[in-house]
């Protein structure tokens, strides 16, 4: 335990004694990151990474490709075209910020249930070390902070979506309380929450998009890094540094991409101390300006970043739905697994297996999770040491999380 215990602290240990690097660093001119302080920030998110994968074990798949997709064309137009004769009421807020809550929880609750005390307060030091380094690292306070987090993690070996936005807002969330204090409440949680999940968003798709630190800089805080939220018919508007929920009726919507409202500040300093770009000057062209990444829960990720927009005026180009309808699809059944049943789920060629161990008092758990992708090697998805109600549990949500991605998921008897 001593052993174990040690290495989970060495990475903390290591990162206050590294200093800013010297002027042969390669720095990095007018995008999100300090000039000299790429190596420090590179350690501090590889730490961030790795207590993201620590709070939920099954996190790591396969990338998911991105693929390309009219649907965010589509919602921008009709936000802008409804942007001067809309108005928030209570009611629509309220709903607004049920869905970012329901986000955010999905996205920072902690499925390590079982783990050790000990590693627990460990993690939470590699976790606190981490933060204090990316926040000397990066520009634009705690937003700059989590969609630079959510881009680096994308470009990362193995890097997923779902896995790059956790790491986007756990970010976010230690930079914010930083600031704010270990419990944020009221406003200023929702605060900590809506900006941390715009700009964690903001960061995957520009990385999904292929743009540069610069562009994440240029494509998406310089136009707003405001993110459009599908909930059925009704779109909400949500930003890392401003506030795009009312815009007046004198707002000039335009395709083209002229101006349609000054950026209007979350609050004093939040996400306004970027280096100044020259005036006038426009977003840079990205390998793929429009397309869609699948998250969990079947939400998807969408983004249109065209050319035109000048810097300094707000224009959504990120987008979150659930589907590609006006409405969002009735939730599949979910999926009941049991020790004599095996899952099996599909889609074209692609099949992946779920199924459930009994009890085994020499291996010492109380019941294991298996999971296949096609013909390779079985994995352990899960273990329980105490209560095996949490494996069919964690089998189901699996099951639940691939059809949400399209899979159809079907029972069998156990071999």
């Amino acid at each position: 335990m001593t052993s174990r215990l040690l290495l989970l602290l060495l990475p903390c240990l290591c990162l206050f004694a590294v200093q800013p690097a010297t002027s042969a660093e390669p720095s990095v001119s007018g995008g999100v990151l300090q000039p000299g302080w790429q190596a420090v920030a590179e350690q501090a998110l590889g730490d961030i990474r790795t207590v993201a994968l620590q709070m939920h074990p099954d996190a790591a798949q396969a990338p998911v490709v991105p693929s390309d997709g009219p649907q965010a064309k589509r919602l921008i137009e009709a936000f802008l075209a409804s942007a001067g004769r809309a108005t928030a009421n209570g009611a629509a807020q309220a709903r607004e910020q049920q869905l970012i809550e329901n986000l955010w929880q999905a996205g920072t609750r902690d499925d390590a249930s079982n783990e050790l005390a000990a590693e627990r307060v460990a993690r939470g030091y590699v976790f606190a070390s981490a933060e204090a380094q990316l926040g000397r690292s990066v520009y634009g306070g705690p937003a700059g902070g989590a969609a630079y987090a959510a881009w680096w993690a994308y470009r990362q070996p193995g890097g997923t979506a779902p896995q790059a936005v956790r790491v986007g807002l756990l970010a976010g969330q230690g930079l914010w309380e930083a600031e704010l204090g270990s419990d944020p409440q009221g406003a200023a949680a929702q605060r900590v929450h809506s900006t941390s999940l715009a700009a964690a968003l903001g960061g995957v798709a520009v990385a999904a998009a292929g743009g540069d630190e610069q562009a994440l800089r240029a494509a998406f805080f310089d136009s707003g890094a405001a993110v459009l939220l599908q909930d059925g018919a009704q779109l909400y508007c949500f930003s890392a540094r401003v506030q795009c929920q009312n815009l007046p009726a004198t707002a000039a919507a335009s395709r083209a991409g002229r101006n349609l409202d000054q950026l209007q500040p979350v609050a004093p300093g939040v996400g306004m101390d970027f280096p100044a770009f020259a005036p006038g000057s426009q977003m840079p062209a990205l390998p793929r300006p429009q397309g869609s990444l699948a998250l969990d829960q079947g939400w998807t990720l969408s983004w249109q970043m065209p050319q035109g927009v000048e810097r300094g005026v707000l224009y959504p180009t990120v987008v979150l739905s659930q589907g590609d309808s006006a409405a969002p699809a009735p939730p599949a059944a979910p999926v009941q697994v049991a020790t004599s049943t095996r899952v099996i789920c599909e889609r074209g060629a692609d099949s992946r297996s779920i199924w459930l161990l009994p009890a085994d008092p020499k291996a010492g758990y109380v019941c294991r999770v298996m999971y296949q992708v096609a013909q390779q090697t079985p994995a352990i998805l899960w273990n329980a040491l105490q209560n095996p109600e949490v494996c069919a549990a964690k089998a189901g949500a699996r099951a639940d999380q691939h059809q949400a991605q399209g899979y159809k998921c079907r029972k069998v008897a156990a071999p």
